[in-house]
């Protein structure tokens, strides 16, 4: 029995060290192994999450673990010990480093020194207007929740109303002109939604790809091992955090937050996040954040697959434009050529070049767009 009760620690390599000791003496010697109480203080513990966890101040609850583990069946502890065993040889020195070294890639492209955003004004939103006029064909990549419609606390719930609706049909009218929304929602709720409209769709940010009057396909093969104990994981959060809640994708899982109380929710969303990150440090996953929102995706699956599908036969001189509100639009715009005009819905003013208050001001302009096309063309008719 290994009882390790600190009341502060970074890893502690002590309790991996007694875990691969006791799985590997167990299977020579062929007899069960040992049992580990390891305080959830411990770095250790959101890895080795088989072991019986305590709080050392708790000294009643130590002495109830220590006699629980003495109790424990042969059959339970070497279930415990092989799962623990398996997280050891996991998390090795390699996998850290690569997993390292990507989140390093990842925070240097995500951070490198951009210009401010440029304000979408009067003469800004003219220059966007006279480029959509002028152009032999139009490409618009719009991203839905914060972007075409305000986010709401309970996601269901942001049905697109009948303005929307109106819009996007009247712009996909529009003479050579390509409209694809690229949300990060199910592709069953967006194709409920907006799958009558002749319009491109792609869901789960870009997993599965619906071209106009076709049927939602998935857009490449995907290891979606990580999918069930992603969830489980969320679940266990979600029954702890009031308000929050578990949505399952075909191909990531969400967790929501935005009716949790604020300060706690977000302490507990980056406790969720650092679980994640341990859990599945080996699996070929990504981790999101998002508003009010943590997510779990699988990797290589972003919203730029949808840009590069929807432009590999893009004529030369098209108007290629682009809204989106969070930072998994990042990779929408990363997609983008140079002369397209990316616009961030709020945020800190740099994510792309352009920048707009909130979904209404995009709606505006995306009506001007439509009247301003639709006169040149009856004009030129």
């Amino acid at each position: 029995l290994a009882l390790i009760t600190p009341r502060r620690d970074g890893m502690n390599l002590v309790a991996q060290e007694f875990v691969a000791v006791q799985q590997l003496y167990a299977e020579r010697e062929l007899i069960p192994p040992g049992a580990l109480i390891l305080s959830e203080f411990a770095g250790a513990a959101t890895c080795l999450t088989r072991a019986l966890l305590i709080n050392p101040s708790d000294i009643e609850g130590v002495a109830d673990a220590i006699e629980d583990a003495l109790e424990l069946s042969p059959e339970d502890r070497e279930e415990r010990m092989r799962v623990m065993m398996r997280r050891v040889r996991q998390l090795d020195a390699q996998a850290w480093a690569e997993k390292f070294c990507r989140d390093f890639e990842e925070h240097l492209q995500e951070n490198q020194p951009r210009q401010p955003s440029i304000r979408v004004d009067e003469p800004v939103a003219r220059k966007i207007l006279s480029a959509a006029r002028a152009a032999p064909s139009r490409y618009l990549f719009l991203d839905y929740d914060g972007t075409l419609r305000r986010i709401e606390e309970r996601p269901h719930e942001a049905i697109p109303d009948a303005s929307l609706l109106v819009l996007l049909e009247r712009l996909a009218r529009l003479p050579e002109t390509e409209i694809c929304v690229v949300s990060g929602r199910d592709h069953r709720t967006l194709d409920t939604w907006l799958g009558a409209l002749p319009i491109s769709l792609a869901a789960e940010h870009g997993a599965y790809f619906k071209e106009r009057g076709g049927v939602f396909r998935p857009s490449t093969e995907l290891d979606l091992s990580f999918m069930e104990p992603a969830a489980e994981i969320f679940e266990e959060f979600a029954e702890e955090i009031p308000g929050c809640e578990v949505e399952r994708k075909a191909t990531s899982v969400a967790f929501h937050y935005r009716r949790a109380d604020e300060d706690y929710a977000e302490w507990r969303a980056r406790e969720l996040r650092a679980t994640l990150v341990d859990e599945f440090s080996t699996y070929p996953v990504e981790i999101l954040r998002g508003h009010k929102v943590l997510e779990i995706r699988a990797r290589g699956v972003h919203k730029g697959i949808a840009v590069e599908r929807v432009l590999a036969e893009c004529a030369r001189g098209a108007f290629i434009f682009a809204a989106g509100d969070d930072r998994t639009d990042l990779d929408l715009y990363r997609a983008l050529p140079e002369s397209a005009f990316a616009v961030h819905i709020g945020g800190k003013g740099n994510e792309a070049r352009y920048r707009m208050e909130d979904h209404r001001e995009l709606r505006r302009l995306l009506e001007e767009l439509a009247r301003t096309v639709e006169s040149y063309a009856s004009a030129r008719a």
